[in-house]
């Protein structure tokens, strides 16, 4: 048996779990760690927390993105909106980018679009009628939603890889995200990075986003080397070798 991890949130941020599936959390991912024959970490700092909690190595196998996305870069047409994908849940911090989105002036409107979360009650309260919250769409209409992006924010305090910021940079989209290692690790120096903890780094972001000041081009390139088909063969080199 060969496990994929994604992150480590259940030992990492615990107190963002419901005290009844955490157990649960804690048994099988600990039993997956210690029963595999080999582990896949979709990025460093989940093998880096596969070890420092499991006391396990993994091979580390990046997630791919869609060749749509670079479709959608070569049809941009950008409109009067700034976009956020994510789930609600509380460590995305979706309430900082409110609050941010609150104290800057002069911005377009906010879409923000995913699956509803355990904070979701709390962001639908606080939205203003300059958010527009959609929750889970067809992939079709996110396409689309990309493509008239003026800017993408992603101000999440905790990943195990980040794909919405690698789908924006395919995409052409301006990315404005948290300083994390995970979104490090996939944009490198290619986009523009903020303090998750700062609502005023938050909204500073947001107005470089409707400033249009962000450039593209280097985190398109960046994005280009996260294949599927890369990730295809590097995960079937590991499953021979594994299996040998």
């Amino acid at each position: 048996m060969v496990t994929v991890f994604h992150d480590l949130q259940h030992k990492r941020h615990p107190e963002y779990f419901r005290w009844f599936d955490l157990p649960f959390w804690n048994f099988f991912l600990w039993a997956s760690a210690r029963r595999s024959r080999g582990l896949i970490a979709v990025s460093g700092a989940t093998r880096d927390d596969l070890e420092r909690y499991y006391g396990v190595g993994a091979r580390v196998i990046h997630h791919g993105v869609e060749r749509e996305f670079f479709e959608i870069a070569r049809a941009r047409a950008p409109k009067d909106y700034l976009l956020c994908v994510s789930t609600s849940h509380p460590h995305k911090n979706l309430i900082a980018l409110l609050r941010a989105f609150g104290q800057a002036g002069g911005l377009p409107y906010l879409v923000m679009t995913g699956v509803r979360g355990f904070a979701a009650r709390e962001v639908e309260e606080m939205a203003g009628d300059s958010v527009k919250i959609t929750g889970w769409i067809p992939r079709m209409e996110l396409y689309e939603l990309f493509r008239g992006a003026r800017g993408f924010i992603y101000p999440s305090t905790f990943e195990g890889f980040g794909m919405p910021v690698l789908e924006a940079m395919a995409a052409g989209v301006p990315v404005a995200c948290s300083d994390i290692p995970p979104l490090r690790e996939i944009a490198g120096s290619t986009v523009h990075y903020f303090d998750p903890a700062s609502v005023t780094e938050i909204r500073d972001a947001l107005e470089r986003l409707a400033a249009g000041t962000i450039p593209t081009e280097a985190a398109q390139e960046r994005a280009a080397q996260f294949t599927w088909e890369k990730t295809a063969r590097e995960t079937l080199d590991y499953l021979s070798k594994s299996s040998s």
